[in-house]
Order: C-alpha cells, then sequence, then structure tokens
C-alpha cells in the first residue's frame, strides 16, 4: 500500500488523494488572491527567458526563414511588398490629396512599416499560446519565451522592410538632423509598448477565443483611422480622432523626428505613460494568471 505524502497543500494518498489535494490547493490559493510569492516567481521567469535568450533568438530567425523556404528570394519579399503597397499607395493616394510625392512618400513609407509591426505583433500575439499550446503543455518552457520569440520575429520582418522608408529618404535628399536622435528612444518606446500589448493579448486570448477576431477587425478600422495614407494637416475638423488614438501616437515617435514633423513630443509623453500602465497592467495580469494559463490552452 502506497504511503501518504505531505504536500503544501495537505496529505495525498494515492489518485483520489491527489485530486482532493489539488482541488483543495485551487481553492486556496483563489481564496488569498495573488501574493508577493506570485509576483517573485514572475519576475523570475522574465529573468529567466532573459537569460535563455538564445532560445528565442533562434526560434524566431528560424520562423522568419522557414516563412520563405524554398523561395527564389527569401526574406527580400517582405521588402518588395512593403515596397509595392508604399509605391502604389503613396502615388494614388498622393495624387487624391494633391500632395507632392517628395512630402508623402516618406510619411506613407514610415507610417505603414511601423503600423505593420504594430498590427502584426498585436494578431501574432492573440494566437502565439493558443499555437504553442502543445508545446507549454510538454516541455519546461515558459509562455516568455514563446512571446519573446514572437517579438523577435516582428522585428526582423520590420528590419526587412526598413529598407523601403531608407530608400525613399535618399532618393529625396532628406537627410537626418539633429532631432533625429529622438528616434532611438523612439523605438525602444515603441518595442516596449508593443511587447506589453503583445503579452496581454495572448493571456486574454487564451483565456477567451473570441479576442482573435476581434481584434482583427478593431485593427481593421484602426487603420483607416491612423494617419498612415493621410495626413493629419489633411483634417479640417475631427482632429480628436488622431489625438486619441494610440496608433497614432506610437507611429509618430518614430515618424516625427526623421520627418521633423511638430508635435511628436506631445506623443512621446503619452507612449511613455502607456508604456508604465501597459507593463504593470500585464505585469500582474500574468502574475494572477501564470499558473492557470496552461489550462486554458
Amino acid at each position: 500500500m502506497a504511503q501518504p505524502l505531505r504536500t503544501e497543500c495537505g496529505w495525498m494518498s494515492g489518485y483520489r488523494g491527489a485530486a482532493r489535494a489539488a482541488r483543495r490547493c485551487r481553492h486556496e490559493r483563489e481564496a488569498s488572491g495573488t501574493t508577493m510569492a506570485d509576483y517573485s516567481a514572475t519576475a523570475r521567469e522574465i529573468g529567466k527567458a532573459f537569460r535563455h535568450r538564445d532560445l528565442w533568438l533562434t526560434l524566431g530567425s528560424w520562423d522568419v526563414r522557414r516563412m520563405y523556404r524554398r523561395s527564389v528570394l527569401g526574406p527580400l519579399w517582405l521588402t518588395i511588398s512593403a515596397a509595392v503597397f508604399v509605391a502604389g499607395v503613396g502615388v494614388l493616394y498622393g495624387g487624391l490629396m494633391r500632395q507632392t510625392l517628395e512630402a508623402f512618400l516618406p510619411h506613407v513609407a514610415l507610417g505603414f512599416v511601423i503600423w505593420t509591426f504594430v498590427s502584426g505583433s498585436m494578431l501574432a500575439g492573440t494566437q502565439a499560446l493558443i499555437v504553442e499550446g502543445a508545446i507549454l503543455k510538454q516541455v519546461a518552457i515558459g509562455p516568455t519565451v514563446v512571446l519573446f520569440r514572437v517579438l523577435w520575429r516582428q522585428i526582423l520582418v520590420t528590419v526587412h522592410q526598413l529598407a523601403v522608408p531608407a530608400v525613399i529618404l535618399l532618393a529625396f535628399q532628406k537627410w537626418p538632423t539633429i532631432e533625429a536622435a529622438w528616434v532611438i528612444p523612439g523605438v525602444l518606446l515603441l518595442i516596449c509598448n508593443v511587447a506589453w500589448m503583445t503579452a496581454f493579448l495572448a493571456i486574454a486570448a487564451a483565456r477567451f477565443r473570441d479576442i482573435p477576431p476581434i481584434v482583427g477587425s478593431v485593427l481593421q478600422i484602426a487603420f483607416f483611422m491612423t494617419p498612415v495614407i493621410w495626413l493629419r494637416n489633411g483634417l479640417t475638423s475631427h482632429h480628436w480622432v488622431v489625438d486619441l488614438n494610440p496608433f497614432s501616437h506610437l507611429i509618430e515617435i518614430v515618424r516625427g523626428p526623421l520627418l521633423g514633423t511638430p508635435g511628436y513630443l506631445l506623443s512621446f509623453w503619452v507612449c511613455t505613460a502607456m508604456a508604465v500602465a501597459g507593463c504593470i497592467i500585464t505585469f500582474v495580469l500574468f502574475a494572477r494568471s501564470r499558473d492557470r494559463l496552461v489550462y486554458w490552452l
């Protein structure tokens, strides 16, 4: 006869005892709520993911190569597709809005690349944990590794697409000024915001499977309400569409310093507040759901 074992949730003997102990432990944890131990464990897991960055850096790079396996041009298709979109939309909408190509093409190119990074990361985040559910159930890796993998993959995709605005800026001889130094903190702030949004949506989508189609629908309309293919100064009224749009501020903290458009300092303050609030909320959410996350997949 098997000897009973003492656990942190009580004595357990056999399968029935283990099941009763597990239920009692779950009820006790739900009643006590999130403790400091949960927050400490979450912080350690994030730190562990940073220490094992070779894993998610390799997996993210492999994802990009796998997307274009056996194709002639490989990841260059990312650059080509972005160039085709920018050229087509830039020429067409530039003519409709009576804008010169010198002013409109850089605006569209930078806006499109940044928008693709933000929206692509959010969409990938809604599927990240769901797609990797089988691995998370069988292999001792934390969900943070999966989330960092998604973020790194989207960064690599964006790096390939950045060749398009770089060529356009050089073609129109738009040389960087001293204001362009703001691009460095702008990029870091952009990545920070995208990281917490990806993690938040990944956790929410694991619990509620309606999140992915909802996010997809919201991003469709948000694209047309964000100054990606149109200019803010073209609005004769309803400027609140831009002022209250978080995507507009995320784009402007990178595009504004490069093009010298006014008002990007306000976007820095808005994005900083978003990053602080978003990181805190996502960290608390992750700490509260970390132990139950695998059961949602």
